[in-house]
């Protein structure tokens, strides 16, 4: 019991002797803590910082000097700390590491110079928009949210409609909404429609107001549905359809006459996610198209639509000559619980392509009965162990005591 007693002692007296120091040294143990901040043990490099931000002020002309270090470990966590300690001081010092040769430390100043609360950090973040790397424009997006940096919107804008990383441009999107709501959308409907604006920022403008849903530009990406830019076509009926309003279908469907096989493959695709019975006679005659991705694409849109003449628009495509467009058709019509078209299903239970074969089966069990046990006991027989696998849980759907 003593030798405990002891070594509690010097414990005590040990850590006393610590705060000491630091109390009547702070300049040694300033100088301590800095080269600390560096190296590949992180949780010291933590350490060294919450004690240099708890030392405060005190620490701040070392901090600075710090932003010097030649290890970029100390450079990067010394304006983290500056940072926290919101120093004004700090802030030209922080903004010259934008220009660090490691892009970490670049972002790690530009972070801090957001957390900084201070508007004098705004000139930086501004420049720092023009980094050439993605996540450092990023973290320069964040601080002049957080800074409210209003006067930075129309530099912001520029970002959200050309920088070349969609995460930039959304991160930009979000930006302008927190600094002022709807002006985002008034930047989209201004540069889509500009003759002079560079097509990728009108592209980009047309793509951003379907994911932010801007139902009011919907009559001014109607128009865009004719712009001479095949890219600007696709993307402006791709963001129409994800709108989702159901009165663009009939201008949609005009679009499956388009020369470019892309636009067309996209109208495709809107109006199976609009999902209105008025298509379904225009995407049936695509449906033996001799584009076989535009087959394919009709067959799934007539499948998202649904109904009794969507099921016989996609049984045309049971006698493709693709193999992977008669899988489809006939996984489309088990979805569209199409039974009135089984026989038509079963005429592929000798398909050369045992894949074919194999979805004849499924489909038997998910929409047959005992008129379909011959061809499925055939199946339990087929040379191919999938086929035969399929063939067997179909039996057991239909006798499910056999």
């Amino acid at each position: 019991m003593k030798y405990k007693t002891m070594g509690v002692a010097i414990v005590v007296l040990v850590a006393i002797a610590l705060f000491a120091r630091a109390d009547n040294d702070p300049a040694a143990e300033i100088e301590r803590l800095i080269p600390r901040l560096g190296g590949w043990d992180r949780a010291a490099s933590r350490a060294a910082a919450d004690e240099l931000y708890r030392i405060g002020e005190a620490a701040v002309p070392a901090l600075i000097e710090a932003l010097k270090d030649s290890d970029p470990g100390v450079r990067s966590n010394a304006a983290r700390v500056l940072g926290d300690l919101h120093v004004e001081e700090a802030i030209s010092p922080m903004g010259e590491l934008i220009d660090d040769d490691q892009r970490w430390v670049a972002r790690s100043a530009v972070y801090s110079l957001g957390n900084s609360q201070l508007k004098s950090a705004i000139p930086y973040l501004e420049k720092a928009l023009g980094h050439f790397d993605a996540s450092v424009r990023e973290a320069a997006l964040i601080g002049l949210g957080n800074l409210e940096a209003d006067s930075s919107i129309p530099e912001i804008a520029r970002l959200m409609l050309n920088d070349r990383d969609q995460y930039v441009r959304w991160r930009a999107m979000t930006t302008i909404r927190r600094l002022d709501p709807g002006a985002e959308v008034d930047f989209m409907t201004e540069t889509l429609p500009d003759p002079e604006a560079p097509i990728a920022a009108r592209r980009n403008a047309a793509t951003l107001l379907g994911e932010v849903r801007a139902a009011e530009a919907l009559p001014l990406l109607v128009k865009t549905f004719n712009s001479t830019d095949e890219g600007l076509r696709w993307r402006a009926i791709e963001a129409a359809g994800r709108i989702g309003d159901p009165a663009v279908v009939g201008d949609v469907i005009e679009k499956l006459a388009d020369p470019s096989p892309t636009v067309r493959h996209y109208a495709i695709g809107v109006l199976g996610r609009l999902g209105e019975e008025a298509a379904v006679e225009p995407l049936s005659e695509l449906v033996t198209d001799a584009n076989p991705h535009i087959r394919r694409n009709a067959i799934r849109s007539l499948g998202r639509i649904g109904g009794g003449e969507a099921a016989d628009a996609v049984k045309q495509a049971l006698a493709d000559n693709l193999h992977h467009a008669r899988i489809l058709a006939v996984e489309t019509l088990v979805d569209l619980r199409a039974r009135q078209h089984l026989e038509a299903i079963k005429g592929l239970a000798a398909d050369p392509f045992p894949a074919v074969r194999s979805a004849v089966m499924h489909a038997l069990g998910e929409l047959g009965g005992e008129d379909e046990i011959a061809a499925v006991k055939a199946g339990l027989e087929d040379a191919n162990q999938w086929v035969k696998e399929e063939a067997r849980r179909a039996l057991e759907k239909i006798r499910p005591e056999s």
